[in-house]
């Protein structure tokens, strides 16, 4: 038996629409389809994507989220707003593109923005994690 597919939401400052929305799906037969909140942290261009789609409703004002959601495309995850069509694509997204073909590139890891983009809050980042990582055996980060 496969594991459900999961959807994640990716979501700012509104209350009631992703929270019913996963009520929802999550009300549909649990073991075809599971729905939750997307949980980012820093973003390791070796990483895996553990979504099978992605609905944004916040990346046009967080640029790190919308990285996060062009490497999901790229690595063969749905995305439902397009990551793409708000900026030219960045170094980071070029990397794991490059990845993917195949061509040697340096180990990347990408952090979130220390300062918060115009016109967002707290709530705004609520999909952004504040676990530990690491990306060496004596260097650690974490997010307070």
């Amino acid at each position: 038996m496969q594991p459900p597919k999961k959807i994640g939401l990716l979501f700012g400052m509104e209350n009631t629409f992703p929270w019913a929305l996963a009520g929802a799906v999550n009300a549909l037969d649990p073991a075809a389809v599971a729905c939750e909140p997307v949980s980012i942290s820093a973003l390791r261009d070796d990483a895996a994507i553990p979504y099978d789609l992605i609905l944004d409703r916040i990346s046009h004002e967080i640029p790190f989220y919308r990285t996060f959601l062009k490497k999901a495309v790229a690595r063969g995850t749905l995305v439902i707003n397009d990551p793409f069509w708000f900026a030219a694509d960045d170094k980071y997204f070029g990397n794991v593109i490059a990845m993917q073909g195949g061509v040697a590139v340096p180990r990347t890891v990408l952090l979130p923005h220390k300062q918060r983009p115009p016109n967002t809050g707290e709530t705004s980042f609520r999909n952004l994690s504040t676990k530990r990582f690491s990306t060496s055996p004596t260097r650690n980060f974490s997010f307070a």
